[in-house]
């Protein structure tokens, strides 16, 4: 019998080789897309050559001063980049929240996998550096 179910893997972009059998790691299932979200989320636009649209442009927006105006922007971005970039994630839940004190934002998404149905969550803290 066939499985019919398609897997999903990619590279594992650290590098950092298997310690037994020396080469890279694969990436599967809901790690991979965990993987595939922060990327378009951290990359900005024009930052890959030949796809200059790609990416979420946040870093742009850590530099506007903390405001709720602020926080919504950063969510409708991350909310446009997965629905434009990313067709296997369907959002189930998308917080942005608020962290004056580290002067940033604590994004936490949970979404679902169409494929592997699967729900996963990513979070990561989103702050400018200079």
């Amino acid at each position: 019998m066939v499985d019919s179910v398609r897997k999903i893997a990619d590279l594992d972009l650290d590098f950092i080789p298997h310690p037994v059998s020396g080469d890279v790691p694969v990436l599967r299932d809901a790690e991979a897309v965990k993987r595939s979200l922060r990327n378009l989320m951290l990359t900005g636009r024009f930052e890959r050559p030949f796809q200059p649209n790609i990416g979420a442009n946040i870093k742009q927006l850590l530099f506007e001063p903390i405001s709720p105006l602020t926080q919504h922007s950063i969510e409708l971005s991350i909310k446009e980049t997965i629905q434009k970039y990313e067709p296997r994630v369907k959002i189930i839940s998308l917080s942005v929240i608020v962290s004056p004190d580290e002067n940033g934002y604590n994004v936490v998404l949970a979404f679902a996998i169409d494929q592997i149905s699967e729900v996963a969550t990513v979070d990561f803290f989103l702050e400018r550096l200079r």
